[in-house]
């Protein structure tokens, strides 16, 4: 099993992350030989920190995908796969094989 950690950060201003994130693989593992035709069932544990009078609160959506939906529900958000800010931050480049602050998901290497 591998999960991905990720933020959810305001859409207008990338130095502010609102929440964290990890998404795990959910149910039965894909098998490999159908792999490129299954899709893999996930789900996403999300935290979002305490903030202002708002509570902090932990959140459970199908995917890391589906919890940028409702967050953006109220204010425009973007999903950055932490994988790609944190090797970007370190001056490693390349390691992930795709852009920083990347949409796309990160290969489940």
């Amino acid at each position: 099993m591998s999960s991905v950690l990720f933020s959810l950060v305001n859409a207008g201003s990338r130095d502010e992350i609102v929440a964290w994130g990890v998404e795990v693989p959910a149910g039965e593992e894909v098998d490999a030989a159908e792999a490129d035709t299954a899709e893999e069932k996930r789900a996403a544990v999300v935290f979002r920190p305490a903030s202002g009078s708002e509570k902090q609160m932990f959140s459970v959506h199908d995917s890391a995908e589906a919890a940028c939906r409702l967050y953006s529900r109220f204010a425009p958000m973007v999903l950055v796969w932490d994988a790609d800010y944190w090797f970007e931050a370190f001056g490693v480049v390349g390691q992930t094989g795709h852009s920083s602050n990347s949409t796309q998901r990160p290969s489940s290497a």
